[in-house]
């Protein structure tokens, strides 16, 4: 295996087509396919599931992809950490909660992009789970998340404390309001875990859950009475939608929750990165 095999398996996992991939790449799909042919011979398993609706990945292949995305990351890391002036610059891959990208980053990127213009900043918005994952599998440089994690393989910086509040379309007593349906993100998302959790204390189920994937959905979905949600109150003062939100305020140690930065701890940390905790850092105290 080398540098560019495995960019090139990597191509023809996310294209799910030897063929895109193969156009993407600018290479011929036939020597592509030659490529991918030796790499599962070489390794000696298959890789690939070949079929008239494309190529998708086998369970050996996914093991391979994880890996392959691990590597070339590194190899890119390498050749940044070498050429380092120790001047922030290049790309800054950032996930984040959608609360967050409305209500906390535009301040704390118009700060970092003020003092270094010339670094491109990228920002994926998906639940704290799924962003815990990708900064682990080298898919993010960092993540702003809701709540502390405990990784030996993270270094988890907090920046700020949200308060949380309850979202309903019509104001009831806190114990009936959780026994409607929660109308939330997917499974591993911090809110929807701290309603779980609120739930749980008050003894209470819910009637059932909804689960969208656009802050937009839920808030829609709570105004038109389908159920209950948990959002930062800082998110809803930046939205026009909370005019027709009943806002039910939470005791403090079920309202607060940290907002982190979370990157990985081993390895090369980018100057790029590196000022950006410092001024994400400097900037939370402003706001």
């Amino acid at each position: 295996m080398d540098l560019q095999t495995l960019q090139f398996f990597c191509a023809a996992a996310t294209e799910g087509s030897l063929t895109k991939a193969a156009q993407k790449l600018n290479y011929a799909q036939s020597n592509l396919s030659t490529r991918m042919h030796a790499l599962e011979e070489e390794l000696g398993v298959t890789l690939f599931q070949r079929g008239a609706g494309g190529s998708r990945l086998t369970p050996k292949g996914e093991v391979l992809f994880s890996y392959a995305q691990r590597i070339l990351k590194l190899a890119d890391e390498t050749a940044s950490a070498v050429q380092d002036e120790g001047t922030a610059q290049g790309t800054l891959l950032l996930g984040s909660m959608e609360s967050s990208a409305l209500s906390l980053l535009p301040s704390l990127l118009k700060a970092y992009h003020q003092q270094f213009p010339q670094v491109k900043t990228i920002i994926k918005t998906m639940p704290s789970h799924q962003a815990i994952q990708a900064v682990l599998d080298y898919q993010l440089d960092a993540a702003i998340i809701g709540g502390e994690v405990h990784d030996p393989e993270l270094t988890c910086l907090p920046l700020t404390h949200e308060r949380l509040v309850l979202l309903s379309a019509q104001d009831e007593p806190m114990e009936a309001l959780l026994r409607k349906s929660l109308v939330v993100f997917q499974q591993g998302g911090s809110y929807r875990q701290r309603l779980e959790q609120i739930q749980t204390k008050y003894g209470v189920v819910s009637e059932g859950i909804m689960e969208l994937n656009s802050l937009g959905a839920i808030l829609a979905s709570v105004i038109a009475g389908l159920g209950v949600s948990l959002f930062p109150a800082s998110t809803l003062a930046s939205l026009q939608e909370s005019r027709y939100l009943t806002v039910t305020e939470l005791p403090f140690d079920l309202a607060d929750i940290a907002v982190c930065l979370i990157y990985r701890k081993n390895g090369y940390l980018p100057a790029a990165l590196r000022e950006a905790a410092a001024c994400f850092q400097r900037e939370v105290k402003n706001i």
